[in-house]
């Protein structure tokens, strides 16, 4: 029961999101939304499979979850240079290529500092450099790369399976 409940504690907790934008005030006029779904198989009577999205009620390992970020300029003015980083929640291993987002520069950390695409992010083993594997993202990136008009809106998030 406590393992289960920490599971659940994770998607309440999962979003430390911070945003940049240039101007600095103009910071404040980007809102976000968060939202965690789970990824459910459903079985039609023909026998036939698709996949929902549903706000999860009960999570186990190996379960998928979507991490949405929605982001909306309720300023005046464009935004420009908007930077949402997301970690990935504990407890989770992010799933290859799964990152999205329209108009967007996709990086990942695994120290929460450094950033690069997926195919340039390093880590040191043994004394040598190698690519980093996406099962040791810590956090994403995402760097729009157009102003967000007053009223603009758009999204961004990933996949991560349940340890």
């Amino acid at each position: 029961m406590m393992n289960m409940m920490k599971k659940n504690l994770f998607i309440i907790t999962a979003f430390m999101v911070a945003v940049w934008a240039t101007p600095a005030l103009a910071a404040d006029d980007v809102v976000l939304s968060l939202t965690a779904q789970e990824e459910v198989i459903v079985t039609d009577k023909s026998g036939n499979k698709t996949v929902k999205l549903v706000v999860p009620d009960h999570i186990e390992p190996g379960d998928i979850v979507l991490y949405s970020i929605t982001y909306n300029n309720k300023g005046k003015k464009p935004v420009d240079s908007i930077v949402i980083n997301d970690p990935i929640p504990e407890n989770t291993v992010y799933i290859a290529d799964s990152a999205t987002g329209k108009t967007t520069d996709i990086t990942f950390s695994v120290d929460g500092k450094h950033f690069a695409a997926a195919d340039k992010l390093m880590v040191k083993e043994d004394n040598k450099m190698r690519l980093a594997r996406s099962d040791e993202y810590h956090h994403v990136r995402w760097t729009l790369v157009s102003s967000v008009p007053a009223g603009g809106k758009g999204s961004v998030g990933f996949k991560a399976r349940v340890k």
